[in-house]
Formats: C-alpha cells, structure tokens, sequence
C-alpha cells in the first residue's frame, strides 16, 4: 500500500461491493499507518517487506507470508507475487473449505497490481476471506503460484468446487 499509492475510498468500496464487507475509510487509512509507522526510510523496497514479513511471521506463529519473485533478470530483483494467509484465515479455510473461490480486482493502487482474494462460504452463507495474493501480472503461471502457496498452507483435499470469477 506504501508504494502502490493505494486509494483507501476506492479499496473500502471495492472490498464493501464485491464481498459485503462493512469496512470505512478509515479501517484502511488506519492499516496503512499502522504500517507506514514501521517503514524504514533507509532500507529499500524489499528490505522493508522482508522486514515485515518476519515480524509478521512471529505474530501469526507461522510463516503465512511467501513472495515470489521474477527472476527474468537476475540483476534486477522485482516482486512477482506476495502471498498471505493467517491462523484465522487458516482455521476458517479447514473449518468450511469444501467451495473454494478466486477472485482478482484490478486498479487498486497505482501500480495496477492485481489482488487475488480467496474466499470459502461458511455454514450462514457468507463469504469469507481465506486468503489474498498481491500480484505484479495476471497470468496461468502466477495463478497456479498463487494455488501452490495456499495449497502449501492448507490441506486443500477436501475442496469439492473451485470457482474462479
């Protein structure tokens, strides 16, 4: 979101339409000075991310952050996905995994990363997220790395349907 220049009233209405989320304007700002209250001016890009990545791994008690990067030129180290699921999200997952669904919103932020979110239907019939993607292309091999990292973290063998919009 630092980076990205990621537009809190447009995520708030995005995440609010497609997924009946009740969030305000304010829930995003606030999560973004949460994390800009950790950002280190002298570290690069990366170096911040890997930054919270550890940290976050302690407070989830697992290591539910994975990044991908693009390796097409070795000199130049870019991000290609960054992945995230924690224990709630875990739990909700093997509690009411049977439908799996996959969604990405484009135009969030500057950048135009796409946002993969992965959702199941618990027993009221409501959607929850189980995971999210942040990905630099849309493509068959970001996809199935997206797939590969949440099937890493989740004992995927009794989703019956996977639907993707």
């Amino acid at each position: 979101m630092i980076k990205t220049q990621a537009k809190p009233e447009l995520i708030k209405s995005t995440m609010n339409e497609k997924y009946g989320l009740k969030l305000q304007s304010s829930d995003i700002s606030n999560k973004r000075k949460q994390v800009l209250k950790d950002f280190n001016p002298d570290l690069t890009d990366l170096q911040n991310i890997d930054q919270f990545i550890k940290k976050r791994n302690v407070i989830d008690g697992h290591n539910g952050f994975q990044i991908a990067y693009d390796k097409t030129n070795p000199n130049e180290l870019k991000v290609e996905i960054l992945y995230y699921q924690n224990n709630t999200m875990r739990k909700m997952f093997n509690d009411y995994g049977e439908v799996l669904i996959m969604d990405a919103t484009y135009g969030l932020n500057a950048k135009k990363y796409a946002c993969y979110v992965v959702l199941i239907v618990d027993n009221n019939g409501n959607s929850q997220v189980v995971a999210v993607a942040l990905t630099a292309h849309e493509t068959s091999v970001t996809f199935n790395q997206v797939l590969q990292f949440f099937t890493t973290f989740n004992n995927a063998s009794k989703v019956q349907t996977i639907s993707t919009t």
